[in-house]
């Protein structure tokens, strides 16, 4: 009779996996998976490229079970294949993504130096692949910022955001969702570091594209009304509205000088306005 090789059940592992993952079934799944990784080695070869999927289905189903370092070392499998067939930068720069999202994930303090590692790395193989106004360029971007932000480290995500505003501008448009995000990260930023006014102007220019783009009623823009009126009553832009008073008030005139002379000498009264 026919002779099958290991290849279509590799296939037939993989679909059974899929059905596990669609009911929940992460350990079944995992087994499934491992399976059919060690079918197609046997068929291909461990440093086949056909694996890197299943290894990242394999990732995707520990990281679901709560499998947080075999998640990982999946990934880096993936990775270690990649690295050795030439890859794409878009692929380089899609697992290496993965991989910065894992170490961040784990909230462990010796995982950050990794992360911060892979973030870089993905952000410079996605811009150098399709460009940095690319919107996956700029997306990897945002979430680079979004971990450097979350790590305190508020000079570096501020300099990348105000760095891809231009490109942001350019690639999504002056009232887009994208701008919006990058100004409302910016706010959180001056608000974190006790700037109340440069965070107040930020907000501002949130509410005005959330307006736009979804209406005054919107929770989003709602939300955002609330935050931009919290800050208008903070002290320090009591503090610069007063100045600001102070200074107009010192510009003015004195006020003889608006008065007609001949209303003070008693001649015919004239509009201290005109």
């Amino acid at each position: 009779g026919r002779r099958f090789g290991p290849k279509p059940f590799a296939v037939s592992h993989c679909c059974f996996s899929r059905l596990h993952v669609k009911e929940g079934k992460w350990g079944e799944a995992v087994a499934s998976y491992q399976s059919a990784l060690q079918l197609v080695q046997l068929s291909k070869g461990e440093k086949s490229t056909e694996c890197v999927s299943i290894y990242q289905d394999l990732a995707a189903a520990e990281l679901a079970r709560g499998g947080h370092d075999e998640h990982v070392q999946y990934l880096l499998q993936a990775h270690s294949i990649l690295l050795t067939n030439a890859p794409s930068g878009e692929e380089e720069g899609k697992i290496t993504l993965a991989l910065a999202e894992a170490h961040t994930s784990s909230g462990r303090a010796e995982d950050h130096d990794m992360a911060e590692h892979y973030y870089q790395q993905s952000l410079q193989c996605y811009q150098a692949a399709m460009g940095p106004e690319h919107p996956l360029s700029l997306s990897v971007l945002d979430s680079y910022s979004r971990f450097l932000i979350l790590a305190k480290n508020y000079q570096a995500a501020s300099k990348l955001l105000q760095e891809s505003l231009p490109a942001k501008l350019s690639t999504f448009g002056d009232f887009s969702a994208e701008v919006d995000e990058t100004y409302r990260l910016l706010g959180g930023i001056e608000l974190a570091q006790g700037r109340q006014k440069s965070a107040f102007k930020k907000f501002k220019k949130c509410l005005e594209i959330q307006t736009f783009l979804y209406g005054s009623q919107h929770k989003k823009t709602r939300a955002t009304q609330q935050t931009v009126q919290l800050l208008a009553k903070s002290p320090e832009l009591a503090l610069a509205e007063g100045r600001s008073a102070a200074d107009h008030l010192k510009q003015r005139p004195l006020f003889c000088a608006v008065i007609p002379k001949r209303s003070i000498s008693g001649g015919t009264k004239g509009n201290v306005y005109d």
